[in-house]
């Protein structure tokens, strides 16, 4: 008995999009591997005079941590915190403590938090401006440097137990 063939029309697919792409090129995701994880840099202002020191800032910076780095004059501290957004201000502690109210003052306001560089060989003193935000001796140290930034832009996720209950 001679064989039998039923051919079935099938309906036609577009398979257009196999040639849109050239054949030459790997397929590319729109998503970067870890692009969507990673955190945005942090954004921190070094505001001090003396500028082989704040270069050296932003260099252990660089090393060290996600960041963007300003450099500003002390004096036009004021005027770099209103024209940009930071999350962290570098800024020289000084041994008038109204000076270093007045500056903490100005960087919070601002919507940053302060990390005080000190050139003095005595620690801050307990309760004082200084003593209460994050401070590094200078010359400072990448990882001395480094833990008082993201110390200061967590403000809330380390905490030592002080102040917590009447210490009395």
């Amino acid at each position: 008995m001679p064989a039998t063939v039923f051919l079935m029309e099938q309906p036609s697919f577009d398979m257009s999009f196999l040639n849109d792409a050239d054949q030459g090129e790997p397929h590319k995701a729109p998503l970067t591997k870890g692009k969507f994880m990673s955190p945005a840099p942090l954004r921190v202002l070094v505001a001090e005079n003396q500028y082989l020191i704040a270069m050296e800032v932003e260099r252990l910076l660089g090393e060290t941590l996600p960041c963007e780095v300003t450099i500003t004059p002390l004096a036009q501290l004021r005027g770099t915190l209103a024209a940009g957004m930071f999350d962290v201000v570098i800024v020289e502690a000084v041994l008038t403590e109204s000076q270093n109210l007045e500056r903490a003052l100005a960087i919070t306001q601002a919507g940053a938090r302060p990390v005080f560089l000190s050139s003095y060989d005595h620690p801050a003193v307990k309760g004082t401006v200084a003593s209460v935000h994050p401070i590094v001796a200078k010359p400072p140290q990448s990882d001395e440097l480094a833990a008082a930034v993201l110390k200061a832009s967590h403000p809330h996720s380390q905490s030592d137990g002080e102040g917590l209950l009447d210490d009395g």
